[in-house]
């Protein structure tokens, strides 16, 4: 068996070729046991024991990839398919008079496990998964298992990145499987482990990795960018003129839900003044108090900017309909206020009795704003918009392939309080077709 070194690197492919990727795990197989156990534990556990036992005893075994021989020394060989989904349907296996070279080859005394690896589960062919009879000395001394053993990528790089966080890996064996995992997210992010929201559990790093695969998601099929807030939150630009952002995050959910986890799905209209202006001039006011029977949560989120940067949040001890209210009628207090030509004080005093501003506030104002460099300051009513899904519902829609459709019609029922909208949802199903392997 050959190709396997660390010394000898594998350049006959380019970096996102399928090949690529089956040298590199090879590599991680060869030189990290403790994974090569967990791979081959993984198809063992799906033979039935009478077959061949997993047991507890470890032998390390001869790594190939790209071979056509195999020999007779695995007395007992399993045809893998490594792919991003399991087989929808059972595949048998055989011997045929096909020329093969195989992906990866993990051979131990008595057992050899032949792979092949397909990122997509779409781009498998029933032949491919069947062996060689040329690949073996003599054919009869081999027993073939009668069917494919199915792994799905997401479930072997959880496994590397378990280990890599354990205390049992060495620095080296760290390090080998993180620059793995770093590979494969770059070149391969389809294969994330975390692909789901029902993998991703509670943990936080895998969470925010799937936020941001969803949002990429939303921003393909409405053909809307993915931005990056400062601090790494990512977002999704909205071409529209009244917000601007569409964010998605997680936060805790009460315990009577299981996961006790919510999604929270926001937006931020009037957050500029241009936006401010934009949203005060269409806003249907009766809709917009409507939302929440909608699900929506509303807030105000007035807020003082400086050039491009906000300084100063408000705490309004107004209602929402007030807030609202005191703007539609004063659209006119919307924006710049030059301070040479008028008193902070006198501004402060007039939104707290207003009930615009609280004491916090003033203070706050005061500080970043009297007495510097700042001439001006900018007044800009925005709302804070939430609609909290239960990371339950989330899962169920996700399972049933309409969570990014179902996100995006939500979206759509507070735009349409002041007369905007986004793009119709234009998905082209991927993947394997019901019926396909």
């Amino acid at each position: 068996m050959d190709h396997v070194g660390i010394f000898s690197p594998f350049r006959r492919r380019s970096e996102g070729h399928e090949d690529r990727l089956s040298w590199g795990l090879m590599i991680l197989l060869k030189y990290v046991p403790a994974i090569q156990r967990y791979f081959r534990d993984l198809v063992l556990q799906r033979i039935p024991p009478d077959r061949w036992p997993a047991g507890d005893d470890w032998e390390p075994a001869a790594v190939a990839t790209q071979v056509t021989y195999l020999g007779n020394d695995g007395s007992f060989v399993v045809s893998v398919l490594l792919s991003d989904e399991s087989l929808v349907v059972p595949v048998t296996v055989g011997l045929s008079e096909r020329r093969a070279r195989y992906d990866g080859a993990v051979g131990y005394r008595d057992l050899t496990l032949v792979i092949e690896n397909k990122p997509r589960r779409s781009d498998v062919r029933a032949e491919q998964l069947s062996l060689s009879a040329r690949s073996f000395g003599d054919p009869t001394d081999i027993e073939v298992y009668r069917e494919v053993v199915s792994l799905e990528w997401a479930e072997v790089l959880e496994g590397i990145r378990a280990y890599a966080a354990s205390p049992l890996a060495s620095y080296t064996e760290r390090t080998l499987a993180e620059d793995f995992l770093a590979f494969v997210e770059d070149v391969h992010p389809a294969l994330n482990p975390y692909r789901t929201f029902k993998q991703c559990g509670t943990i936080q790093a895998a969470l925010n990795k799937r936020i941001r695969r969803l949002l990429e998601t939303i921003g393909r099929a409405l053909s809307y960018d993915v931005g990056t807030r400062p601090g790494g939150a990512p977002y999704l630009h909205l071409p529209t003129n009244a917000v601007r952002e569409l964010h998605i995050r997680t936060c805790p959910g009460p315990a009577s839900e299981q996961p006790p986890m919510l999604l929270e799905e926001s937006i931020y209209p009037a957050d500029t003044v241009g936006q401010a202006r934009e949203f005060f001039q269409r806003v249907d006011r009766e809709a917009f108090l409507a939302l929440e029977s909608h699900g929506w949560e509303i807030q105000p989120n007035l807020h003082f900017s400086h050039v491009q940067k906000h300084i100063v949040w408000a705490e309004s001890s107004l209602s929402v309909a007030e807030y609202l209210d005191y703007f539609l009628a004063n659209s006119d207090q919307i924006g710049r206020k030059n301070l040479k030509e008028v008193d902070l004080r006198d501004l402060t005093a007039d939104w707290m009795r207003l009930g615009l501003i609280s004491e916090r506030d003033e203070a706050a104002l005061l500080r970043e704003f009297g007495g510097t460099q700042r001439s001006y300051l900018n007044v800009v009513p925005g709302f804070a918009l939430v609609k909290k899904w239960p990371m339950r519902i989330i899962i169920e829609m996700e399972a049933e392939q309409r969570l990014e459709r179902e996100l995006v019609e939500a979206l759509r029922v507070p735009l349409a309080t002041w007369g905007e909208s986004i793009r119709e949802w234009e998905v082209e199903r991927l993947g394997a077709d019901a019926g396909e392997l």
